[in-house]
């Protein structure tokens, strides 16, 4: 199944006695009256306004929180990972996923961990394994004579014995085609339930439910050049290359505005609103390039021909990027 890259964050700590510095999670550093800045590097853009004059209990209570999740972690046994101890309570999923049209994921099984299947991700089974990195659920599947075949799914696997498997449907139709090469359409509800053959999606005791939303890329090409932006915060311009991933959203046409809070201490504009929808406290927006988040502003990277750049709407540090509501899919032609 696809991974998750957790986020990346720190605190930058400001004042007089001070300094500028660096606080790694768990760490802590008091003073009297401090400025601090929370950025979150989701390795996509430097977002979130700074804070000023925060409370000392807020930082007891984060840096609590993250020695509290630390803690869980290594908890766990040896070999067995958080999403495996989620799966302990699974009982199904109901949820929305969205789906880049031509988009593919590998899929290794579980019987001939040498082979890799690549799954459309807008198949019913790409579906599947969205909805596994948006619920945090995992799913395993069979090499067969007829490909791939799901034996479990939130550690719920398939009973020879009892006849028992797991079964799907999309619009309460079932498909003559297996889930890999059933192609799901743009508002598409999928349905995974167990059970025998006999057995109906409303008798099942595990149930997965996916509602597909399904985007197409806009393709843009860009020219060498500049091209000039406004920051919506202080006003100031700025030049910026049009072969950006920047320049990509604005090539796209989509209304966006730009905040240059941190510019000048790390060069980087952050993305404040795409199409009207700005950023607020730790929800923003982010951007990937061919699946992977760069860690320099979009105004910083450079894309080369036949990039896939996404902006997407993130709400939190645990936000995927399949999870999100809104997204700008963008496929880049140098010209």
């Amino acid at each position: 199944m696809g991974a998750r890259v957790k986020l990346k964050w720190f605190y930058l700590i400001t004042s007089e006695n001070y300094g500028t510095g660096a606080v790694e999670a768990g760490q802590s550093t008091w003073g009297a009256t401090v400025n601090i800045k929370l950025i979150i590097y989701n390795t996509i853009n430097i977002v979130v306004p700074e804070v000023k004059m925060m409370r000392r209990v807020f930082l007891i209570t984060l840096v609590a929180t993250v020695v509290a999740a630390l803690a869980t972690t290594s908890a766990l046994p040896i070999g067995e990972t958080e999403m495996q101890a989620n799966d302990e309570m699974f009982i199904g999923w109901n949820g929305s996923v969205t789906l880049i049209d031509g988009e593919t994921c590998e899929i290794t099984p579980i019987n001939n961990p040498d082979m890799n299947y690549t799954i459309n991700r807008t198949s019913a089974l790409g579906t599947l394994d969205a909805a596994s990195i948006v619920g945090n659920f995992s799913y395993t599947v069979e090499e067969t004579e007829f490909g791939p075949f799901i034996d479990s799914i939130g550690g719920v696997a398939s009973n020879d014995t009892g006849q028992e498997g797991w079964l799907y449907k999309v619009n309460n139709i079932t498909p003559e085609v297996g889930a890999d090469r059933y192609q799901v359409a743009d508002g598409d509800t999928v349905t995974f339930w167990y059970g025998t053959h006999k057995t109906e999606s409303e008798e099942s005791e595990y149930v997965v439910t996916i509602n597909a939303s399904v985007m197409e890329w806009q393709n843009v090409t860009l020219e060498s050049g500049t091209f000039s932006v406004t920051a919506e915060n202080s006003r100031e311009q700025y030049d910026v290359n049009r072969t950006t991933a920047l320049g990509a959203l604005d090539a796209t046409g989509v209304p966006y505005t730009v905040d240059d809070s941190f510019y000048h201490e790390y060069g980087s504009l952050f993305v404040d609103s795409i199409d009207g929808r700005q950023t607020e406290g730790t929800s923003g927006w982010v951007y990937q390039v061919n699946g992977t988040a760069p860690s320099v502003g979009a105004n910083v990277y450079t894309v080369s021909d036949w990039d896939e750049v996404v902006f997407y709407w993130s709400e939190s540090m645990e936000s995927a990027l399949e999870g999100s509501d809104q997204i700008v899919p963008i496929k880049v032609s140098v010209g």
